[in-house]
């Protein structure tokens, strides 16, 4: 029972986690999503279920699922929103030096989805 109550609420903060990172640049979403779908699959079958069945998510759990890659047209609009995300970032903070980290983690975020295979 403390297992599955762990898995629950480390699947629900997960989750919270992705969709802010669906609008803040440095949450990563879909590693949030799923590990959410990894913690909800031995905690919560309704949660399970309404994760692999959400329209946001469920094609791209299903890819990772079987091919452990996700879709091409879902790898563009990752590059795009964290482009678009960093940019804005970067020339909303006056510092310089947070802007430099910014331009890092930027890169080095595109970098890991370029790691991604795609299907």
């Amino acid at each position: 029972m403390l297992k599955r109550s762990f898995y629950l609420v480390v699947g629900m903060v997960s989750l919270c986690l992705g969709f802010i990172g669906i609008v803040m640049p440095l949450l990563p979403t879909v590693p949030f999503i799923l590990l959410a779908a990894y913690c909800f699959a031995r905690s919560s079958k309704r949660m399970h279920a309404w994760l692999l069945t959400h329209p946001w998510f469920a094609q791209a759990l299903a890819d990772w699922q079987t091919k452990k890659a996700i879709n091409a047209k879902l790898k563009k609009k990752a590059y795009l929103v964290v482009i678009a995300s960093f940019s804005i970032s970067i020339l909303v903070v006056p510092l310089v030096w947070v802007k430099i980290m910014l331009g890092c983690m930027c890169v080095a975020l595109l970098l890991y989805l370029r790691s991604i295979p795609q299907c």
